[in-house]
Formats: C-alpha cells, structure tokens, sequence
C-alpha cells in the first residue's frame, strides 16, 4: 500500500445567519421554505447506508484500508510559528504527494511548500500577485513525478516542471484559464471534473431547477460535457447556497460527488452515467431557511434554532476502488455565535463491491487542511 498523509487540524468554522441576497419580489413566493427539502432528499435516497457503528468490511481492501487507518500513529510534523520562513504555514487548504515529494498548499502566503518524505524544506513555488509563478487564490494542488498543477480560482489552472537535484527550481509552462466558475475540482488523466453549477456562471442563469453539478473540462479549460444533478429549487440563490459540492476522483476518471449539506455520495463512471448512492446515517441535517425579509423579499439563512449541524467535508481517493469520505460535525460554541469543529467522521467506499465501513471519529481530514493558525502537523500511515 502506498504512504499515505494525514494532516491533524484544529478547525473554527463560523456560519452566520444572515441575509444573503434578495432572490425574488414577495409576491413570488410568502410562505418560510425549510432546506433542505424533502423532495430533494427523496429524490437522493438509497438502500445504501453507513454509520459509525458499521466497522466491519467484507471487502479484503476495505479491511486493508481500515486497519492500517485505525492504527494510524504520527509519525513527524512540520511548521512553526518561529521557525524559518519556508517552515512557518499559515492557511494550508490542500496536500498532494507524488513518490518521494509532498507538496503543502498554504493560500495565506500563496505558495506550495515542496517537502521530502523526511520533510525537509526543498523549496517553494509562489507569492501573491498575478505573474507567471504568482497566485491569488489557489485552491488545489496536484503533483505527479516532476509536474506540479495549481488551481487559482482567480487565474486558472498552472502548471509548473520541478526540478530537485543539483538545486530546487520550478518553470511555469502553461496557464489555463476554465471557461466555467469553479467551485472546486480533481484532476483526473486528460483533464479535470470540476463543481461547477450553471448558479455559479454569471449570466448563465437558467429557468431550470435542477442544473448540471459537474463540469468535464479539457486541458485547455473548455468543457467537454457535464454530469451530476444540483440542488433542486426555482431560485438560483438557493440552488447555488445549497449546490457546494465536494468531489474525488481516480486517474480513470471515476468520481465520488457530494453536495456538502446533505448526506448522500454518489459514485460515478468513467462516462459520467450515476452508478450507485451511499448515505451516511449519523450525518446531522442543517436547517436553512427561505423566507420573506423586511422589504418584502426572499432571503435565505441558517435557522437560528440550530444547533449542531454536518458537513460532507472530503473526499479522498485512496488507491484502486477505495475512497474515504469525510463528514464534520459542528455544535453551537457557549457564546452561541460560531459552530467549532467538534469531529470528523471517517468512512470507507469500495467502488466495486459498494461494501462502505466506519473508521470512527479519531482520525483528521485526510490529506487536506482548512485552518490551522500557524501550525500543521502531519501524519503518516504505517
């Protein structure tokens, strides 16, 4: 089995209820709309289930995987608050490694941080602007052999070639800017499965109330299809609250797609045809609710009764047919105005046997990280 990283995090989330936007005149719509819906929820159902107390696989690889996930130990950690420059991490919002190379993306300084596997600093790749090797909001990063890929949600796919030995150094060969807003993405062989709802894309708006969830870009960052349902509502401010998605995929092009306040993964083949669903039992609903302001129009919040909630946090291809997939549990802090992070469930998937099982709530979020002040730790799996 291939090493496999694990970053320990401490996470604040804070969800406000307030207005978003006006979405429509009173007269459209007075009535108070909970979301989710229950047709939306009806809609995703499936015989296919999973909770915490389900921590036996028939699946050899699932066994395999679990094992090796509930044994999982530290084994080193990187990253100071006094350290060197090039050891000091602010907002690290994703991980990548790639044989004997871990690439840390840290969106404060706005750079990838390349470490070895003893994680020693090789060097680093970025600074914020807007040049050839600069960023302004990078969100993804993927590295393959001596190929480092960053996604900028502001200036579109980069694409950089490493070079380690006699000294570290890194040329941007290609910039590619998505035709689409994205809201996240996985690179797959040939291109990229990217979140991308048609509520995202200004001026594209459509009558529709459901829209494609995913967009299948080229290497140039044209689209080559779509695939994936949103969140169903005649408001595109719902459809887009309510469509944020998280999405693994495989080199082949098999993907896992979550909408992140609901509690189902879908899987996905190669040519984007749905294959099977799975529900997490143990995820908490959030209420939100769609209701008339003081102006008379339609806005959209979190109910203020709230308070513990669940969020599809990560999706992570493991190896072959494997994938994890993550949930975070909020609660309401004692000064009632933030949902720290409480835990974070941990689930496997085999793809080909649909077999899911718990690894528990000990583990962080695997291979990614939210926040972390100015220290992250990683962990390595024996």
């Amino acid at each position: 089995m291939p090493a496999s990283f694990l970053i320990s995090v401490r996470f604040r989330v804070a969800l406000v209820a307030a207005v978003l936007a006006a979405l429509a005149p009173a007269s459209h719509a007075q009535a108070t709309v909970q979301h989710p819906t229950a047709p939306n929820l009806r809609a995703r159902e499936t015989d296919v289930s999973v909770s915490l107390r389900d921590t036996v696989a028939r699946d050899p690889r699932l066994r395999l995987w679990r094992d090796a996930l509930v044994g999982a130990r530290r084994a080193d950690s990187v990253g100071s608050l006094d350290g060197e420059v090039q050891e000091a991490f602010g907002t690290i919002v994703d991980l990548a490694v790639s044989g004997s190379i871990v690439a840390v993306l840290d969106q404060s300084q706005m750079r990838v941080v390349l470490l070895n596997r003893d994680l020693g600093v090789l060097g680093d790749v970025g600074r914020q602007g807007s040049g050839p090797s600069e960023f302004r909001a990078p969100i993804n990063v993927t590295i393959v052999a001596d190929t480092l890929r960053v996604y900028d949600a502001a200036l579109g796919l980069k694409t950089f070639v490493l070079s380690v030995s006699p000294r570290f150094g890194a040329r941007m060969i290609s910039a590619v800017q998505p035709v689409v807003a994205v809201q996240t993405l996985c690179f797959r062989n040939g291109g990229m499965y990217a979140i991308a709802p048609s509520s995202l894309q200004p001026g594209r708006e459509t009558a529709r109330d459901i829209e494609p969830l995913v967009s299948i870009l080229r290497p140039d960052g044209s689209v080559g299809g779509t695939f994936g349902e949103s969140y169903a509502s005649p408001s595109p401010l719902v459809r887009r609250m309510m469509s944020e998605g998280v999405i693994g995929c495989d080199a082949r092009g098999r993907a896992l797609i979550g909408l992140v306040k609901l509690p189902f993964v879908t899987a996905y083949s190669e040519d984007g045809r749905s294959m099977r669903r799975l529900r997490v039992r143990d995820f908490e609903l959030s209420r939100s609710l769609e209701r008339p302001n003081a102006r008379g129009q339609m806005s959209i919040g979190l109910d203020p009764e709230t308070r513990s909630i669940s969020t599809l946090s990560r999706i992570v291809h493991l190896e072959g047919d494997v994938f994890a997939v993550q949930v975070s549990r909020f609660e309401l802090s004692p000064n009632r105005r933030s949902f720290p992070e409480v835990e974070v469930q941990t689930y496997l998937l085999s793809l080909s046997s649909f077999e899911a099982v718990s690894v528990g709530n000990h583990l962080p979020r695997i291979g990614h990280v939210d926040s972390t002040g100015f220290r992250g730790s990683m962990q390595h799996l024996p």
